[in-house]
């Protein structure tokens, strides 16, 4: 699962992203990037079906060390620790990956080619 999360009323794509990188990580010196990409999708929260608005920017640290100390209760329960992956750990894992197109769209991010305008994926 990569670092994501609501915005708060008032918030900036921008402040959300930091907020939320530091609640679930304690990363707090990020270098923001472009947008990279937009998805929606629908998924079920309580029974309930949910549209989820989700953009993806790029960021950088140059910190390696990250906690949970930060963590609303709610996410205490579902984040259990944490993980750096190499784009072959996440091409070859036998795990159980939220975002399986990050195999297809990470290469040229990772190559400093950038989409613009940011790439649609998902429903």
């Amino acid at each position: 699962m990569t670092v994501g999360g609501g915005m708060k009323d008032g918030e900036t794509l921008e402040q959300t992203a930091r907020r939320e990188a530091f609640e679930e990580t304690s990363l707090s010196d990020l270098s923001l990037g472009p947008l990279l990409w937009l998805e929606k999708k629908t998924l079920i929260c309580q029974g309930q079906p949910i549209l989820f608005n989700q953009s993806w920017i790029l960021a950088r640290t140059n910190q390696t060390k990250v906690s949970r100390d930060h963590l609303e209760l709610d996410e205490q329960v579902f984040i259990l620790d944490h993980k750096w992956w190499t784009f072959h750990e996440i091409q070859t894992t036998q795990e159980r990956i939220t975002h399986h197109h990050l195999t297809t769209l990470l290469p040229p991010v990772l190559s400093g080619v950038y989409p613009d305008p940011p790439l649609g994926i998902g429903e």
